[in-house]
């Protein structure tokens, strides 16, 4: 019986791990979990940020969370000088607070220096029609906003693409417009150490606009900028909207009209993000004048020179521009919030950007379960052995 004993003990023990297994731990069921290839509302709960159009959001990699500051906010019509915090981890915003901010502006330029592990804030427009040529460095860890006084800046814009070159230590800021309605073509360079823009504009540049998001490609040391508009007249549906796809070298101060063969539809105000894992940059949803609003997505390999649409699984986020995104490392999705288009947003949305991993893979756990049942029958089997031997 010594044997039925330990045959049935080691049945209980597999057949009680297995069932530990499947019981989830306490709280992983409040944990976000975005399939492959998917989109996820988040639905954090209060608070969130209220409407926050063309704000800005980059990730702070050592602190893991998303930074988003600024916006128009049109519930209360005004230029929001907040600053929140988004932890995907908990899915929660936090208001920040800070005892000084940067004044409130919306089309301004954020970027996120992982070196110095400072958010950079620049340019843009405030109320009162008030053109900003500031900048300003955020510290997530002392919850500090500190202005730096250039010795030299562009004259005051706003709403330009810009980016910051990781190769050359050097933030880049292209078009935009300023006080007095000139639409611009200039491409103006920051350098931290030396506190100083520098117009490196050249003749070979892309015609001048706005709305205009830029993302850097860091596995390609080059800047990317598809799109953008204009406005021909005061009348919004005389704007023309650009899909041509240009390419800056911070290293030869040369933009290249990229020409590819198939690209997305013309738009600007667009959503974008670099994805470290494919070398390749991300963009979707955005707008196209006349032709409304966007919800799909693309992404632009810079050693192909392509462009290919991407099919997102789930609930994909309502078609809006002016949306704010943020490649979170450290969970591997996509942090969307807010924008505009039949309203105004103040959802947040996650996007899972990359194919399913061999660990992800369902299968690996249906063998698995049939490797554990088919332990469980010959352990039985083994039972039942032992138990006509002792009759």
């Amino acid at each position: 019986m010594n044997s039925l004993f330990r045959s049935t003990f080691v049945l209980l023990l597999l057949v009680g791990g297995a069932l530990i297994l499947t019981v989830p731990l306490d709280g992983a069921d409040d944990k976000l979990e975005c399939e492959p290839m998917s989109w996820l509302e988040a639905k954090p709960s209060s608070p969130v940020p209220g409407v926050k159009i063309c704000a800005l959001m980059v990730y702070d990699s050592e602190s893991d969370v998303s930074i988003l500051f600024g916006g128009y906010d049109s519930e209360n019509l005004l230029a929001s000088p907040e600053t929140w915090a988004y932890d995907y981890e908990t899915n929660t915003w936090t208001e920040m607070t800070p005892a000084n901010s940067p004044p409130g502006r919306f089309g301004q330029g954020l970027i996120y220096d992982e070196g110095r592990d400072r958010v950079f804030t620049f340019l843009g427009l405030g109320d009162n029609s008030t053109y900003f040529n500031d900048m300003w460095e955020y510290d997530y860890n002392t919850n500090t906003w500190t202005e730096l006084f250039p010795s030299e800046s562009p004259f005051p814009r706003c709403k330009g693409g810009c980016s910051y070159d990781i190769e050359s230590d050097q933030i880049i800021s292209f078009g935009g417009f300023g006080a007095d309605g000139v639409k611009l073509d200039e491409t103006w360079t920051y350098n931290y150490d030396e506190n100083t823009w520098v117009n490196r504009t050249s003749d070979a540049a892309p015609a001048p606009r706005m709305r205009c998001p830029m993302m850097y490609d860091e596995e390609s040391d080059i800047t990317l900028l598809f799109g953008g508009w204009i406005a021909k007249t005061d009348v919004l549906d005389d704007a023309e909207v650009y899909g041509d796809t240009w390419v800056y070298d911070f290293n030869t101060n040369t933009w290249t009209d990229m020409d590819p063969s198939v690209s997305p539809e013309p738009r600007a105000r667009y959503g974008r993000a670099y994805l470290p894992e494919e070398g390749v940059v991300l963009m979707t949803h955005g707008w196209s004048g006349t032709h409304g609003d966007f919800n799909d997505t693309w992404t632009y390999d810079y050693d192909t020179n392509t462009w290919t649409e991407v099919e997102m699984g789930g609930e994909v986020a309502t078609k809006r521009h002016c949306t704010q995104m943020a490649l979170d490392e450290e969970s591997g999705v996509i942090v969307m919030v807010g924008g505009s288009g039949e309203s105004s947003f103040k959802d947040t949305w996650v996007l899972n950007p990359y194919e399913a991993s061999p660990e992800d893979d369902p299968s690996n756990t249906i063998f698995i379960i049939i490797g554990l049942a088919l332990l469980v029958l010959i352990i039985i089997a083994v039972i039942i052995y032992e138990m006509k031997k002792s009759d």
